[in-house]
């Protein structure tokens, strides 16, 4: 049976499926940035101990910029990471939506139900009374 909350129940649950979607891949996003911070990381180590051990190797102007790399990815994780939690804060109130609609349609079918009980129990009655006063009673 369909109900006036049916519609509205398909849509924020789709809704909550784009969350969860767009959730993983800002997830997603967040541990790219932060496994290329740890490469970037373990590179200028490398670099730093290939220029210590080789005096006449300068490596001054490539550790610059792979600092500078480091920074700009330490930015991006930040802003990935305040993305996400604007996500997860967007889907907690879609959550609560969704239960709020579901807890109206919930309810909304209970008292159907009992009109519809009233209904036939009203019937009975009119039956059982019908027949009561046909059988002379």
């Amino acid at each position: 049976m369909s109900g006036p909350y049916d519609a509205v129940l398909r849509l924020r649950r789709r809704e909550m499926d784009d969350y969860g979607i767009a959730i993983s891949g800002a997830r997603e996003q967040l541990d790219r940035i932060s496994d290329a911070k740890t490469r970037s990381i373990e590179e200028m180590k490398r670099q730093s101990r290939l220029g210590a051990d080789d005096p006449l190797l300068s490596s001054h102007h490539y550790l610059a910029r792979m600092r500078r790399q480091r920074e700009e990815l330490a930015r991006a994780e930040a802003e990935a990471d305040a993305a996400l939690e604007v996500l997860r804060d967007e889907a907690a109130q879609a959550l609560a939506s969704l239960r709020a609609t579901e807890d109206s349609a919930e309810q909304h079918q209970t008292e159907e139900d009992l009109a519809i009980a009233r209904k036939e129990q009203g019937e009975f009655d009119d039956l059982s009374a019908a027949r009561l006063a046909r059988s002379g009673k």
